[in-house]
């Protein structure tokens, strides 16, 4: 009897549509200009999204909203984080040890590292206008610039998925 070999192919697919904005704003602010600029209701999660690794964590605000007329769903997430690392310098001496804490910059999106704020547009539909979402999201004051994110080819394109 010949053996049969099954593949499991774990990729997973991608599909959504990634804007990167950049913008000096906070988080809450600049939800706030895209609400009223786009007509959205992003409203600030419970759980905000926690980036862990072995001497830091941070934490990434997320903004959601869900259309249900049009199938699409928003999600708006910082893309920087500064976050403490502290940690043990020296033991010598005759008064406790020397503890040091450093600030370090954590990026959501390593490769896109000057963009402040990441905007990912989940749909269904193959109607969905991004071209003039993104001119929509250029007009609005407070943001320097807007662009779509080709995230395909990304290594870190796994802390795109925020459930």
């Amino acid at each position: 009897m010949p053996t049969v070999k099954l593949l499991l192919d774990d990729e997973l697919e991608y599909d959504f549509t990634l804007i990167a904005i950049h913008c000096s704003l906070d988080d809450y602010r600049i939800a706030f200009m895209i609400n009223k600029y786009l007509g959205l209701q992003l409203k600030r999660r419970r759980k905000d999204i926690d980036y862990k690794e072995t001497d830091y964590s941070a934490l990434f605000p997320l903004y959601t909203f869900e259309d249900h007329r049009k199938y699409v769903y928003y999600s708006l997430v910082g893309n920087k984080c500064r976050t403490k690392i502290s940690g043990v310098t020296s033991n010598d001496g005759l008064f406790a040890p020397l503890i040091s804490e450093r600030y370090k910059a954590i990026h959501l999106l390593s490769e896109v590292k000057k963009a402040d704020y990441l905007f990912k547009i989940e749909t269904d539909s193959n109607t969905f206008a991004k071209a003039a979402l993104l001119a929509q999201l250029n007009q609005i004051p407070q943001i320097v610039t807007a662009y779509e994110v080709d995230f395909q080819n990304m290594k870190s394109k796994k802390n795109l998925i925020f459930e």
